[in-house]
């Protein structure tokens, strides 16, 4: 089971091809719209040619599979002077695409400007003839299927240089028929393309060919990658940069499957300049600039973090966005090391939200119900074993503890003692608001990977 992901549209019964697609044509072929759909035609100039490309090219991510579903509508050809093809394809290049070689129907393949036809003849799985065992069926029997008239097809494949490529349409019956395969693996030490970074294309052209008409229409395509539904953890990835990286190094990561993504930074030794700037694109190719909020202070919202500050991490949803990475947008001087991770999670977890008010007496009344007396704010050294970092307090009325350490720091409650990794547990920057559910008067303690590690307090009541 896996979840679509769109990443390129077109939906040409709401305006004209040119609405949702590149156009190009010459020799009189033109490009219109009418009926719910699109009409690419050649008219019937001897040569002619149509194409429509969509905007933007899928964006591959290793280990999803790419599809490219698409209804279109073929003339039958009446010279081998022509041609008519659709699928993922770039024209020139490279692609996976289906449709009339000439006279000829067939599935196709370009890899570096060389075109592979393999003919209806030769399909592997369902010639889609009407024959007996047939999976295009109609109330469960086997029916040809006429190109005239307008199907759905789709094309999928995993790539990775060599996962096979599979060709199907949708039977009458609702079913997809797979029609042909490409049995990519274990046949050459090449890949199968060049780049599978490819738009969806319909190209209609004559070149010398007689005088017919050669139409297709086309009433929607849809592009994008299949994942998981529920990936625990997708396209983690980590580098360690130093004063060796040069300058506009990134490391950027898919995030079409995820809800949060984590940015983290853990600098070892001295590290006393470098900025990272957060990044995002929509498109695979334009990037523009992904706020989050500064660890250090929360008001404020980031797009640059200066490496001087030490280690640091940021939660951010990136739900929407095909990428997102972190680009070292001005060189690490100092002898220290910076090792900077993304980790997109599958699910968008609640978001914090603040609130600025007035300070105002009777505004904070009435929002917070009681005025409360902030104690005197500390900063506590939290030990590899554990130790009390505040006492029982029956008039307190909440607190606030914050990680500024780059260790982990676990609480132990009303007297308990803390056990690393265990319980209330904050990560470096983390903080713990107490709440409803985590309110208590008694005695906390805690512990810390690591010695000496600080930790911010403030006691309300």
């Amino acid at each position: 089971m896996a979840q679509r992901f769109n990443q390129i549209t077109a939906n040409f019964f709401k305006g004209g091809p040119e609405d949702s697609a590149l156009i190009s044509t010459s020799g009189g072929a033109t490009a219109t719209s009418g009926s719910g759909k699109a009409l690419f035609q050649t008219s019937s100039a001897v040569t002619a040619s149509v194409t429509a490309t969509s905007n933007t090219n899928i964006s591959y991510s290793p280990g999803y599979e790419i599809y490219t579903i698409f209804t279109v509508t073929f003339t039958t050809p009446t010279d081998t002077n022509s041609t008519q093809y659709a699928g993922l394809w770039d024209v020139t290049n490279n692609g996976f695409y289906m449709g009339y070689k000439g006279t000829v129907f067939g599935t196709l393949v370009m890899t570096g400007g060389v075109e592979t036809f393999t003919p209806r003849s030769s399909w592997n799985v369902d010639l889609l003839n009407g024959a007996a065992g047939s999976k295009f069926t109609r109330n469960g029997t086997p029916e040809a299927i006429n190109f005239n008239f307008l199907n759905l097809f789709r094309i999928r494949f995993g790539w990775l240089g060599a996962a096979p490529i599979l060709y199907e349409v949708c039977s009458p019956d609702g079913e997809w028929v797979l029609f042909n395969i490409i049995k990519e693996p274990n046949t050459t030490a090449n890949t199968s393309i060049q780049s599978p970074d490819l738009p969806v294309t319909i190209q209609v052209t004559k070149t010398g060919s007689d005088v017919t008409n050669l139409a297709m229409s086309c009433a929607c395509w849809a592009s994008g990658t299949a994942a998981p539904l529920s990936p625990e953890i997708t396209n983690y990835v980590q580098e360690n940069w130093t004063s060796a990286t040069l300058g506009n190094t990134a490391l950027a990561t898919s995030s079409l499957a995820a809800g949060d993504c984590s940015f983290s930074v853990i600098i070892t030794g001295v590290v006393s300049a470098g900025v990272i700037t957060f990044e995002t694109t929509p498109d695979g190719t334009n990037w523009f600039p992904l706020y989050l909020s500064d660890p250090f202070d929360i008001p404020s919202i980031i797009n640059t973090y200066d490496l001087s500050n030490g280690s640091a991490t940021w939660l951010k949803q990136v739900g929407g966005y095909i990428e997102v990475r972190m680009r070292l947008s001005t060189p690490i001087t100092g002898a220290g090391s910076v090792q900077v991770m993304i980790r997109p999670s599958s699910v968008a977890g609640t978001q914090f939200v603040q609130v600025l008010q007035s300070t105002g007496t009777n505004l904070h009344t009435v929002v917070d119900k009681v005025a409360l007396t902030g104690q005197a704010p500390t900063a506590i050294s939290v030990g590899v074993t554990s130790g009390t970092v505040l006492v029982a307090n029956a008039l307190r009325k909440g607190a606030t503890f914050t990680n500024t350490s780059t260790n982990t720091i676990s609480f132990g409650l009303d007297g308990n003692a803390a056990v690393l990794n265990s319980g209330i547990t904050l990560a470096p920057y983390g903080s713990w608001i107490m709440d409803d559910y985590t309110f208590t008067t008694g005695l906390i303690k805690a512990i810390a990977s690591g010695a000496a590690s600080n930790l911010s307090v403030q006691e309300l009541q």
